[in-house]
């Protein structure tokens, strides 16, 4: 349902930077986790603490990339560019999904829940300093859709990455054994 929302957002992203960051909101830190859990129950190899911080790497420098004025400008004046601008968001955002919440499934999640974290910041940075700019960033979009965008990404993101970390200490300490009492 919503990767459908976010392919239905297409015309009004084109126009309006605050359902851009909804599309990319609904790709990046819905759709990709929903796709990256059934990944978990295949024969996969669990990924490494470096495989995890490889993965964070490649998705914060897909986010900042694409979200620079350059990149994001050439993307929405060229379609085969837009469309590479959400593979990579997306493409990385599984992989960094399936390498944080592997962590979990691993028994030692501390990895993956520091990985969501630096990620979360990530947007929050981003998102913070689109809100707070004096000027537009990007062409053809005011000031005032620039913040609604930062906002989108800064709060309602933040949420869900504070959720999945809070999901994912539970299952980890639920799992864990209870500590005798000492009498």
């Amino acid at each position: 349902m919503a990767l459908v929302v976010a392919l239905a957002l297409h015309p009004s992203a084109e126009s309006h930077l605050w359902a851009h960051m909804i599309q990319h909101l609904l790709l990046v830190a819905v759709v990709a986790p929903l796709l990256a859990i059934p990944l978990l129950q295949w024969r996969t190899p669990r990924p490494s603490w470096a495989v995890v911080a490889i993965w964070t790497v490649l998705h914060s420098v897909a986010l900042w990339a694409w979200h620079l004025p350059g990149p994001f400008d050439a993307a929405l004046r060229s379609e085969p560019l837009h469309g590479l601008e959400h593979l990579c968001l997306f493409g990385t955002a599984i992989g960094f999904w399936w390498a944080a919440l592997a962590t979990v499934r691993q028994g030692d999640p501390g990895v993956g829940v520091a990985a969501v974290f630096v990620t979360a910041m990530q947007g929050i940075a981003l998102g913070g300093l689109m809100t707070l700019a004096s000027r537009p960033w990007y062409d053809g979009f005011p000031l005032d859709d620039q913040q609604v965008a930062g906002v989108i990404m800064w709060c309602p993101a933040g949420f869900v990455y504070t959720g999945v970390v809070a999901a994912m200490l539970y299952l980890w300490l639920a799992d864990r054994e209870p500590v005798p009492a000492v009498d």
